[in-house]
């Protein structure tokens, strides 16, 4: 439940500072602190446990069941994840500042809205998945195999979508 309501701040919180300060600024900020992370989880191991403990404890906590070469590879894994995410995001942002695209279509609070929304219901359905595939998994490359499945199968819909 907490990573829930932890999703729709970061969500709101998100949209609000697009609304404000523009989605290029937003998506740098965004990128920064993916960068900050990562370098967190690099300096102090511990960190990746305290974080993923406050974020989402069930998954926490499935992942002290695995044991701990399961936890070290998904800390490296994380590390790896956040650090292509803020380079994407800094490289999409500076691609959307000089870009010749409208971005005011995508101020509009009902775009932002839909945006949102989207945003809220991968991200459950991420972690619901998650969750039952580190279940089911008996390695971290059999769990990780699955996740880039779901996250293939989302970026497919998503395009379809859109």
């Amino acid at each position: 439940m907490r990573f829930f309501i932890i999703m729709i701040t970061v969500m709101l919180a998100m949209l609000g500072s697009m609304y404000s300060f523009g989605i290029d600024i937003s998506m740098t900020i965004v990128a920064g602190m993916y960068f900050l992370l990562a370098t967190c989880f690099i300096l102090k191991k511990d960190f990746h446990d305290k974080y993923w403990r406050f974020m989402n404890p069930k998954y926490q906590m499935l992942l002290k069941e695995k044991g701990e070469t399961f936890g070290s590879k998904d800390r490296k894994s994380t590390i790896i994840n956040y650090y292509l995410m803020s380079i994407v995001m800094f490289l999409n942002s500076k691609m959307i500042r000089y870009s010749i695209i409208e971005t005011r279509e995508m101020l509009k609070l009902s775009t932002m809205v839909k945006i949102g929304g989207l945003f809220l219901a991968i991200s459950i359905i991420i972690a619901v998945v998650g969750n039952n595939f580190l279940k089911e998994s008996k390695t971290y490359n059999e769990y990780y195999a699955k996740m880039i499945i779901i996250g293939l199968v989302l970026f497919i819909l998503l395009k379809a979508i859109i």
